[in-house]
């Protein structure tokens, strides 16, 4: 079975926050984990429903063949969380 996309996510190091979109997942780390001191630049991403982090290009990639999304076409080659939250309902 292939994987599908399941939420936006934030990855500090090696800990990984998830939201409906990246401000959600950003803001949990805000609460959970960062704090004073702690300098760290996130990467943006989504978590997979084979419990991978990927960056917004595979992740694009990933939605497309689950027919998450429509492919956007060859310019726009990255995943926002907008495009999954604008879906319509099965």
């Amino acid at each position: 079975m292939n994987p599908d996309i399941i939420s936006a996510a934030v990855r500090f190091d090696d800990q990984v926050f998830t939201g409906r979109d990246h401000a959600e997942a950003y803001a949990k780390a805000e609460k959970g984990w960062l704090g004073p001191g702690r300098a760290v630049v996130p990467v943006m991403g989504f978590l997979t429903s084979d419990d991978r982090f990927v960056d917004r290009a595979e992740a694009l990639e990933i939605a497309v063949r689950a027919n998450q999304v429509p492919d956007p076409g060859p310019e726009d080659r990255i995943l926002v969380s907008k495009m999954l939250n604008q879906r319509s309902p099965k």
